[in-house]
């Protein structure tokens, strides 16, 4: 195989295996498949119109379109033109979407009938992707991709200032791909993917790692549980990637589903996944009895919701990394599993806790640096090569465990600093808590915590407050939140399901001042 090129991937199994499929999409009451070979032929001839189109080697070409096989074929239709993709969220504010055309100057957009209205109002000369074209051999030129140069040019959330643009080598998002087929013996696995392609961690172990096994991607097209199940059941899918919340969202699902909960309990003590599966026919039936892994990546998942997928058989491996990371740096995987850990690195990934137990990283999959913003690089990116995550962590027996974020730290007016993790890890155990998040609240010297909470829809609030407060007791003193606020509706989250704690700690601020002037006033 071509492993060295990411076009060269879906061209080996062109040829050896034309008819087999890569994708399959739910569509107007019905599968539709695309085989290797058809998805092949359309990166050639779109990547042949961008030529056409003057668009040359090293340009930038915008990527505007919803999830699915036209997605992947405008990505690698850039990459066949010698060009670097750029994705972008069409759910994204308008101001945002000009704010990054304008950095990153794109030649050209490609962008889906679905998306139109918004690619063509957009200054940038816009290319429909599934629309039909001439595909003789005259129309067709060759590939002028860049090996050496980048696969993806990734814009953060820009969850605090502007979205920066992450850039990423192609040579990256192979070894990542690579490392994840090792270490979880894909051999083509069906993979369901439900969440947007925009994400990196997406792109990289939902499309990427599925195409270098030689697999099939499934978009889905619902997060409704049972309709995913219904697809996973259909296409047989043996794997899933996803963020935190969705798999919180499936578990409520299953929950409730049970047909009997001692059975669940009883699990625990059952020693092989194969023998507990058998403890729930009815619910692995619904998802098609195939599913061999879990993948969890994006922020930190609790260990009850892993044991809730253990207990069922189904092992959910849960993973670290970042955008500027490629994004994948540690994962969990059969031979190595720890659950409360992130996993040990990749192979040839090296870690380093540096002061205030940053997590430093090094390896192939470190970015080239960001888009036009050399000093934003220095920041992060040191001369030896080692990228500062900003993630505060510790490694034991070669397993990394991720816990908390330097920024994130909150300092008491006598110099303590506390994790918020450690906190909602303790009160996020009251079963009335449907989400919590805790922040620290300015005070003239250091912070108070104030931990934001939002309840079960059935919940009662004067079940709440004994409960958290009786939780509240594990905690060392200086831990112990001096605010609990409820929150009215969900947390704020950024597209890649991360809490704005920013926007939250500006909240509560704004919240707590209130009370404080009342109180003076009344």
């Amino acid at each position: 195989m071509s492993s060295d090129s990411l076009v060269g991937i879906v061209e080996h199994f062109a040829d050896m295996v034309p008819d087999r499929t890569v994708f399959s999409i739910w569509r107007d009451g019905a599968w539709q498949e695309w085989s290797y070979a058809r998805f092949f032929d359309e990166i050639r001839i779109l990547s042949s119109h961008l030529i056409d189109l003057e668009v040359k080697p090293g340009d930038r070409v915008g990527l505007l379109a919803e999830s699915g096989p036209w997605w992947a074929t405008g990505y690698f239709a850039a990459l066949r033109a010698g060009a670097t993709p750029v994705p972008l969220d069409p759910r994204a504010p308008r101001h945002e979407l000009d704010t990054t055309l304008g950095h990153c100057r794109p030649s050209a957009i490609l962008f889906t009938k679905r998306v139109r209205e918004l690619a063509e109002a957009l200054p940038s000369r816009s290319v429909p992707i599934d629309e039909p074209r001439e595909s003789g051999p005259a129309a067709l030129h060759p590939s002028r991709e860049d090996r050496e140069g980048l696969g993806v040019i990734a814009y953060t959330s820009g969850t605090t200032g502007r979205p920066k643009g992450v850039m990423i080598e192609q040579s990256s998002l192979l070894y990542e791909a690579r490392s994840l087929t090792e270490i979880h013996n894909l051999d083509r696995d069906v993979f369901v993917s439900v969440l947007p392609l925009t994400h990196l961690l997406v792109l990289t172990c939902g499309l990427i790692a599925p195409l270098y096994s030689g697999g099939e991607v499934v978009y889905a097209g619902s997060l409704l549980p049972a309709e995913l199940a219904d697809s996973m059941r259909d296409r047989r899918v043996t794997t899933m990637v996803g963020v935190p919340a969705l798999y919180s969202t499936v578990r409520k699902a299953i929950e409730a589903a049970l047909p009997n909960r001692v059975s669940h309990a009883v699990a625990r003590f059952v020693p092989l996944r194969s023998l507990r599966r058998l403890l729930f026919p009815r619910l692995h039936r619904m998802a098609g009895g195939q599913v061999r892994r879990l993948i969890c990546g994006g922020s930190n998942l609790d260990t009850e919701t892993i044991e809730f997928y253990e207990r069922l058989g189904v092992p959910l491996y849960q993973g670290y990394g970042m955008t500027e990371a490629g994004p994948v740096v540690a994962v969990n995987g059969p031979r190595q599993n720890r659950i409360g850990s992130v996993g040990p690195p990749l192979p040839g990934t090296e870690l380093r806790i540096a002061e205030q137990d940053e997590v430093l990283i090094r390896g192939p999959q470190v970015m080239r640096g960001y888009l036009g913003e050399p000093e934003l690089t220095r920041e992060v990116l040191d001369r030896e090569g080692w990228l500062h995550s900003g993630d505060q962590g510790r490694v034991e027996d070669g397993f990394l465990f991720i816990t908390g974020r330097i920024k994130d730290l909150i300092v008491l007016p006598d110099g303590q600093k506390v994790h918020p993790g450690d906190v909602e890890a303790v009160l996020g155990a009251c079963e009335e808590v449907e989400e919590i998040c805790v922040v620290g609240v300015p005070l003239e010297r250091g912070e108070e915590i104030c931990a934001v909470i939002v309840l079960r829809e059935d919940s009662e609030l004067s079940r709440v407050e004994p409960s958290v407060r009786e939780l509240a007791r594990q905690l060392r003193g200086f831990r112990r939140p001096k605010h609990v606020l409820l929150h009215d509706g969900p947390l704020p989250r950024t597209r890649t399901m991360k809490v704005r704690r920013h926007e939250l700690k500006e909240w509560a601020a704004g919240k707590l001042v209130s009370a404080r002037l009342k109180q003076e006033v009344g």
